[in-house]
């Protein structure tokens, strides 16, 4: 992990596609990958999690690009396959609920969203196959908003 302090456009690497996290969620997320390590506990995205994790630029809250998608941003999708597109909110495990278009940071979709910008388009395994997607917008992202709390 590489921590940027200053906004850029693009991360220090100057990647387009480098992974993009605030400081406070990589440690919230590294906490729960800790807890998730029993084997009994093991989701199948951890290691795609874990990856992130360690790949990731990491930036101050107030220094994260608005167009990415950080934990608690609320993201429209479109199916790249059938047109459709559907707005979600990515949250910690224990804020899911597909009902209300909260989906967990340890879903497919949700591991493959985290730290992307806008324009991205997301390939993920789901149990109706490989779907891919595009990142359409962020319509909220609690940074970019000054919500550092959440």
């Amino acid at each position: 992990m590489r921590i940027v302090t200053k906004k850029s456009k693009l991360p220090q690497s100057g990647v387009p596609d480098a992974i993009c996290l605030t400081e406070r969620d990589a440690e919230r997320l590294t906490q729960l990958v800790e807890v998730l390590r029993v084997p009994a506990n093991r989701p199948r995205t951890l290691k795609d999690l874990e990856r992130k994790l360690n790949e990731a630029e990491l930036f101050k809250s107030p220094a994260i690009a608005r167009n990415v998608v950080t934990m608690n941003s609320t993201v429209r999708l479109k199916d790249l396959e059938s047109g459709e597109q559907s707005v979600f909110t990515l949250t910690f495990p224990h804020g899911a609920d597909l009902s209300q278009h909260r989906i967990s940071v340890l879903t497919p979709v949700g591991t493959a969203l985290l730290g992307r910008k806008v324009g991205h388009v997301l390939e993920c395994k789901t149990s109706s196959g490989l779907k891919r997607f595009r990142i359409e917008k962020i319509l909220y992202q609690p940074e970019a908003a000054k919500d550092y709390d959440r």
